[in-house]
């Protein structure tokens, strides 16, 4: 990165940091064929599979069952050492309103660091740290995301929802932790999520597990080339 920087010292659009969000959500079929604000069309979507969907123009911020967003995945690149390809984290949320928690909704954060070009106004991101403890100590200067809730995001980025195997409501205070891991090691990368509720006071701490799901490549990218993950065998 420091050399493409001084080699090109006028573009300012190299990454630094890039981040896998997601935050508990619920969701339902009226929410995703209402017109966005200023439109006349659904948002639009991309049903990949059983497990997910991929959503353009979904105002996050209005399904969140928490205040906070966390990451389940993370390449810092200015890092010394080589970003891990396989990830393992559990993410823990208080949820600041009751619902049924079906979905968790996942968006991208990338930062530029500090630019090397001379921006008037540099854009960045407004809802950062997004209430995540690990990005709250790292400065940021030229930054968006793929959430529309924010300000700047990419407007030509779908979001992944995940549809959760098994919903459940949930109650104000209730806690949720989603056990994910991430393995991007191959050229087609896997995604696991495990999620459970814990209601606090109850008399033996009782975890309602919400199931287990695991995407591929193939759920997230169903019309990709078949060639291109999945080469023919070696023939004479």
């Amino acid at each position: 990165l420091n050399h493409l920087r001084s080699t090109y010292p006028l573009s300012p659009l190299l990454p630094t940091f890039a981040a896998t969000l997601l935050t508990p959500t619920t969701i339902d079929s009226d929410t995703l064929l209402t017109p966005p604000h200023s439109s006349h069309t659904p948002h639009p979507l991309y049903i990949s599979s059983h497990k997910c969907l991929l959503a353009k123009n979904l105002q996050i911020s209005a399904h969140m069952l928490s205040s906070t967003s966390q990451c389940f995945e993370i390449y810092d690149y200015d890092a010394h050492i080589l970003p891990p390809l396989r990830q393992h984290r559990t993410l823990s949320f208080t949820a600041t309103r009751a619902g049924m928690l079906n979905t968790l909704t996942c968006f991208l954060y990338i930062d530029f660091g500090t630019p090397t070009a001379h921006l008037r106004r540099p854009p960045h991101s407004a809802l950062f740290p997004f209430g995540h403890p690990q990005l709250a100590t790292r400065p940021t200067t030229l930054s968006f995301t793929s959430n529309p809730s924010d300000t700047p995001h990419a407007t030509n980025w779908r979001n992944l929802v995940i549809c959760l195997p098994s919903p459940h409501p949930i109650s104000l205070g209730d806690h949720i932790t989603i056990v994910t891991t991430t393995d991007a090691s191959t050229t087609t990368p896997q995604y696991t999520f495990t999620t459970s509720i814990t209601t606090p006071g109850s008399p033996d701490g009782h975890q309602t597990p919400l199931g287990t799901i695991t995407l591929t490549l193939d759920d997230l990218y169903p019309t990709y080339p078949p060639d291109a993950h999945h080469p023919p065998p070696d023939t004479p």
